[in-house]
């Protein structure tokens, strides 16, 4: 695998509010010499990510963000050229040669707010996909003979579609007891996705 990428990002921050921006390119280079024989195989991506964003402190300790990105991404060796069980799932994976790079587009509302004692985070967030990656079962199984014993395992494959996810991150934190540097905090944090 061979990388290389180029990229800027910008940000103009004034007292009560900024704007930030950046820009990727990257090419990434794959080759390998599939298991199943026909020589060498090599592909190539290009891709492009794009993102920019408003922020605003209206007043001391809070936070407002708003943000828009559009991201593409390169498929990994494994969704390329998996062929064979993996140990840690027990499924038999098979990769697509033909997979493109996938892109997405995000739009993400921030807030923070800071009063001390208390801190709070909040994302919500909502993506689409074209072209995203992911591991299907196929329903067929791939059969092992190991000493007279056959195993079977369920055979995954590596496709495109597009999809959807829509969710939110949370976390808090509040200071219950506070002595010079040592301080005990109680923290929680929650998150949800949903996906099509």
């Amino acid at each position: 695998t061979e990388e290389a990428g180029v990229y800027a990002v910008q940000r103009l921050d004034r007292d009560g509010y900024g704007f930030e921006g950046g820009l990727r390119y990257d090419r990434r280079t794959v080759t390998a010499t599939p298991f199943s024989g026909g020589g060498e195989v090599e592909r190539e991506y290009d891709n492009w990510s794009a993102s920019g964003a408003v922020f605003l402190r209206p007043i001391n300790g809070l936070f407002l963000g708003l943000g828009v990105t559009r991201n593409e991404r390169a498929p990994s060796e494994t969704e390329l050229f998996a062929d064979g069980v993996h140990i840690a799932t027990g499924v038999f994976e098979v990769g697509d040669i033909a997979l493109d790079s996938e892109s997405v587009t995000t739009i993400e509302a921030t807030l923070h707010y800071d009063a001390g004692a208390f801190r709070g985070d909040l994302h919500v967030y909502g993506s689409r996909f074209d072209g995203f990656i992911d591991l299907r079962d196929t329903g067929a199984t791939f059969e092992v003979n190991e000493d007279g014993e056959i195993e079977q395992f369920p055979i995954f494959a590596y496709e495109q579609t597009d999809a959807d996810f829509r969710g939110f991150e949370a976390e808090v934190a509040y200071d219950i007891w506070a002595e010079g540097s040592r301080i005990v905090t109680l923290e929680g944090a929650i998150d949800y996705v949903d996906a099509d």
